[in-house]
């Protein structure tokens, strides 16, 4: 039915959305399934499709597609291309979105309409029936934790049916308050709030005539000591995750940043709901900020927008790129995969909202300032691949004048670490990808040459204490890998010659 593929690299320049006049003339013979090595690149592959009936195109690509048949372009639905019957044999054109290091065109499968819908109502009545559960209703994703601050938490479940169900909670019991939350069918979304900085708080969910066990909570501290951790890219390794998870709550941390590619697949809602239930003995207890990675946005080119990473994130303030403050700390997290190729563009709304950040008294005062994104500025891990260049370029000009300290990423599947200085500006930067995810193989890159490349699974934990900064990487087996100690002047930044931005 499609056969005849050809391929051609075309340019990032063509951004987001094109039209078929920038695709390449001159294309190659190959064979599926089809692979390189080319991070934020377009692939163009062309394909004679024979369609005497309407049938349902399924595409598996790094990191989605988008598709042409003869002149006109076949939006997504539902995850798959709904294709019309065609009297001629027509051309087939998949443009291939890589946000990742290699990407392409895997499989192209095209099923006959009749025979799609049959195979999706058989899916429908099983997950039905899977659904009718005798101890309805139950709770499918959480209790977890986000949105922390000094004076509460947001606590976020989801429930296997619409059903009623509320937060009681307080500051030593947990029946001196109740919270009915902001629902949205099954998912529930409930703020706790009018605490002290570093107040400790207990919770449990009331669900029909059931509930939780009793959680433990605490909002950030506004001072003294304390410990967070980071993550990224545990991309389904549910096993490992749980491990490092361990390692993390053993260690107490204020809150825990999850720096993208946690999922394999960002459009699967099963993989999210998988995630959010092996964070649960973590997220619980202990805020745990979920971050886009490029895995968090596959299959979403139509709109660059991930619904599921949406629905389970970021539910006050609806935006996927945040800032907050911790002890004498504070953090910016940005999203690049908002945007393709990857970046955040000097016209974008994102990098307004970051300059007007680096430029607010929060960020002056703090003695520790934190940039926390998924695509790393510098990376040695993955053959032929530096970090990712618009990142690198973006931050250059930026980072001796708004005091970052420390830029955390994952992306590559490794740990490294890297020191440079900016001036008078003293920046280390972190990437913590071994998260559960296949870990890094072969050659290291020629350059940049990084302080530390160790290829393990691990976690990060930070502690900072004043102007004292400790950092461990730790493995599935409690093993410290590497550990850095760090420490700084507490002026603040305006008070400083350059005086900031």
């Amino acid at each position: 039915m499609i056969a005849d593929w050809t391929f051609a690299p075309g340019d990032p320049s063509e951004g987001l959305n094109t039209t078929l006049d920038r695709l390449p003339p001159d294309r190659e013979p190959v064979s599926l399934p089809h692979r390189l090595l080319a991070p934020d690149t377009p692939f163009w592959y062309v394909a004679k499709a024979h369609l005497p009936q309407p049938c349902v195109l399924q595409i598996r690509a790094d990191d989605g597609a988008q598709v042409y048949l003869n002149e006109t372009r076949i939006p997504m639905r539902d995850g798959v291309f709904f294709l019309p019957a065609v009297s001629e044999p027509a051309r087939l054109t998949v443009r291939v979105l890589n946000k990742a290091m290699y990407g392409g065109l895997e499989e192209a499968r095209a099923i006959p309409l009749d025979e799609y819908l049959r195979e999706r109502e058989s899916e429908e009545r099983a997950q039905q029936a899977a659904a009718a559960r005798p101890d309805s209703p139950a709770i499918l994703a959480g209790p977890c934790l986000q949105e922390p601050d000094s004076c509460g938490v947001t606590v976020v479940w989801e429930t296997d049916v619409p059903c009623d169900t509320f937060v009681e909670w307080g500051a030593e019991r947990a029946e001196e308050r109740i919270t009915p939350p902001q629902s949205d069918g099954c998912l529930h979304c409930a703020r706790l709030e009018g605490l002290s900085p570093g107040s400790e708080g207990v919770y449990r969910i009331r669900f029909g005539e059931r509930s939780t066990e009793e959680c433990r909570f605490r909002t950030l501290p506004e001072s003294g000591a304390f410990s967070f951790g980071v993550i990224a890219d545990s991309q389904n390794r549910w096993e490992t995750l749980s491990l490092l998870t361990e390692r993390l709550r053993a260690r107490a941390p204020a809150f825990v940043a999850a720096v993208g590619d946690m999922v394999e697949e960002g459009d699967r809602q099963v993989h999210w709901r998988s995630l959010l239930k092996t964070l649960r003995p973590l997220a619980s207890e202990t805020p745990v900020i979920l971050l886009g990675g490029n895995h968090e946005y596959d299959n979403c080119f139509e709109t660059m927008r991930s619904p599921w990473l949406e629905r389970y994130a970021h539910h006050r303030t609806g935006e996927r790129y945040a800032a907050w403050s911790c002890g004498n700390a504070r953090f910016i997290a940005l999203d690049p995969n908002l945007h393709y190729p990857t970046g955040v563009p000097p016209d974008s709304e994102q990098y307004r909202w970051f300059l007007r950040e680096v430029r607010s008294p929060a960020w002056s005062r703090a003695v520790w300032r934190f940039l926390l994104i998924h695509q790393p500025p510098y990376s040695q891990g993955w053959f032929e691949y530096q970090g990712d260049l618009p990142i690198r370029e973006m931050l250059a000009p930026l980072i001796e004048p708004c005091g970052i300290d420390a830029v955390i990423s994952g992306h590559t599947h490794d740990y490294e670490r890297l020191t440079l200085q900016f001036g008078r500006q003293t920046t280390r930067f972190f990437i913590v990808g071994g998260g559960g995810g296949g870990i890094e193989e072969g050659p290291l890159s020629e350059t940049p040459v990084m302080d530390r490349v160790i290829r393990r699974h691990h976690v990060g934990i930070f502690h900072l204490d004043g102007a004292r900064l400790t950092f461990e990487a730790v493995t599935p087996d409690g093993e410290v890998i590497d550990r850095l100690e760090a420490s700084k002047s507490d002026e603040p930044l305006a008070n400083r010659a350059d005086g900031g931005v």
